[in-house]
């Protein structure tokens, strides 16, 4: 009741009233206080009459760590002199106070105890973005790769370092580089690889490494269903895996298929399928995948592969 009305947490002053000697522990709060602030008196006369300290990514931090920082700061370092400027996720940090303190816990009007003012930052431009990070080109990697950044709504930050890993994993062998040959089958199997499934596999590997696990382990073909099920770009894909005997649409003496059956196909051929002697390969359309595909990716994307390049 005391707390609801002071709007103060008193679990603390309990705990010291309970201790052996609580008006010494009091004064070393109160000593601690003075302390702190003789601390940024002389700081503020040497440097200037105002320190802005700016704190960033604290609802990327443990529950009990945002919260005993907010508090401290609350607590120990209010001064009209000093301004703090936290860049957070305001939705994620709520989500961080309820964790600590329930889920019935009403963070939003907790936050207001510590931010006076907040300013929403519109949303990135990016269309500019994309420009600054070369990533505006017509190569099938580049799409495959915007595509990847919008699925998984990755930040700027996520998305730049993933784009930099795809480079260099396989930005030569995409961009019709003579050092490498794809005339056959099973060359053109690989670089559709390198386009198509390399990049989904760096993305995974950011934004969600459990779905990576299953994915490479041919358990759930879900990311390359986001990425092309209802796509211009799936469709595409799809048309290039048809066989010679199949259709979209019904035509005679052919087999009517669906885009997401052929892309499932796709993924079957590279992390599913067993290979023996009586099944080598699978045929889609004009390429070629074996018992090969599922680890040319996967040293492909971990930037390990003769076509990785790290001076990109």
């Amino acid at each position: 009741m005391l707390e609801a009305l002071t709007g103060r947490n008193i679990n603390g002053i309990i705990e010291n009233l309970k201790s052996d000697n609580p008006l010494t522990k009091i004064k070393e709060e109160k000593d601690l206080h003075e302390n702190i602030k003789n601390f940024f008196t002389e700081l503020l006369v040497e440097r200037g009459n105002r320190l802005v300290v700016f704190i960033d990514e604290l609802d990327r931090c443990k529950p009990s760590y945002a919260v005993q920082l907010l508090e401290r700061i609350k607590h120990y370092l209010y001064d009209d002199r000093i301004t703090f400027v936290f860049s957070v996720n305001l939705g994620e940090l709520q989500h961080t106070i309820k964790h600590y303190y329930g889920n019935t816990f009403d963070a939003c009007r907790y936050l207001d105890r510590f931010f006076d003012m907040r300013i929403s930052l519109p949303p990135a431009d990016k269309t500019a973005f994309y420009r600054e990070m070369g990533l505006e080109s017509s190569y099938v990697l580049e799409k495959i790769c915007r595509k990847v950044i919008d699925t998984y709504n990755m930040e700027l930050r996520e998305a730049t370092r993933f784009y930099r890993q795809v480079k260099t994993a396989a930005y030569e062998p995409t961009h019709e580089s003579r050092k490498f040959d794809f005339s056959f089958s099973d060359e053109k199997g690989r670089q559709l690889l390198l386009m198509y499934v390399v990049p989904i596999l760096v993305g995974l590997k950011i934004v969600d490494i459990s779905l990576y696990n299953q994915f490479v382990c041919g358990k759930s073909s879900k990311p390359l269903m986001d990425i092309y099920k209802d796509s211009d770009k799936g469709e595409w894909l799809a048309t290039r895996l048809l066989n010679r005997n199949e259709a979209f649409e019904v035509e005679e003496g052919k087999s009517v298929v669906t885009v997401e059956q052929k892309i499932q196909q796709l993924y079957d051929a590279i992390f599913v399928t067993e290979y023996t002697g009586n099944v080598y390969h699978t045929i889609l359309g004009e390429y070629e995948f074996d018992d090969n595909s599922k680890n040319f990716v996967k040293s492909v994307e971990s930037m390990l592969s003769v076509y990785a390049d790290y001076n990109i």
